[in-house]
């Protein structure tokens, strides 16, 4: 009867020490447990923080960039202003010189008049006959008249064609060069907003990936571990 006694005392210790042990056992799996999601947390949180970093380093550098185009378009639309200044310039001048010619011409003419004239009275000097120096003064004032007006025809015409070919040249090269000026611009700014959306969808893809990758190698480590404490309180 004492050893019956004995044994059924023994019995409900070793049950209240596995109940023990049972509970502790439950704490230490929350307590590991409680430090995996800890441990989880705090990768993300760092992973996070690095790509932000990234994000912010690759963003200064585009607005550094962004700020270079900006200063390489003022410039060319200053070289495209100082252009226009000087073919205004070289238009002022052309007029200038064309004004210039101009008078030299009429100074010509007005010295061919002076010249006929003095000839005519040298002519009257020297021949008596007055109706043959009327005549013949008739004709050399009618042919200079006649040369005159054709020499100032044909030199105005000719400067006003010269004129036209040359303001038709400088204003098809301006054009030709603003355009190109125009295309090449476009052409830069659509190539580099072009590569800075490439950049950043690689960019977002790349963390997209690894934070994939490095949220399952987390979620593999925890399934492991947990099966390995779970075998090892098992056994």
């Amino acid at each position: 009867g004492k050893s019956k006694k004995k044994s059924k005392a023994v019995t409900a210790e070793d049950l209240k020490k596995q109940e023990e042990q049972r509970i502790l056992n439950e704490k230490r799996m929350e307590l590991y447990e409680s430090v995996l999601e800890r441990n989880h947390e705090e990768a993300l949180l760092n992973e996070y923080q690095l790509h932000k970093e990234r994000l912010t380093k690759f963003w200064d550098i585009s607005k550094k960039q962004r700020k270079q185009l900006n200063r390489e378009l003022r410039s060319r639309k200053r070289r495209s202003l100082n252009l226009e200044e000087k073919h205004r310039f070289e238009m002022k001048i052309y007029k200038e010189k064309i004004k210039h010619l101009l008078h030299q011409q009429l100074s010509l003419m007005v010295d061919d008049q002076i010249e006929a004239q003095q000839q005519i009275k040298i002519e009257q000097t020297e021949h008596r006959d007055a109706n043959r120096i009327e005549n013949k003064n008739t004709s050399m004032v009618k042919v200079v008249k006649k040369r005159t007006e054709f020499n100032v025809y044909e030199f105005l015409n000719r400067l006003r064609l010269e004129h036209q070919k040359k303001v038709m040249a400088l204003r098809e090269e301006f054009e030709f060069k603003q355009n190109n000026l125009i295309m090449h611009n476009r052409q830069t700014m659509e190539r580099l907003r072009k590569e800075k959306e490439d950049a950043i969808e690689k960019e977002i893809e790349k963390i997209a990936a690894f934070k994939d990758k490095d949220v399952d190698r987390l979620i593999k480590d925890h399934k492991i571990a947990f099966e390995d404490i779970k075998g090892y309180y098992r056994d």
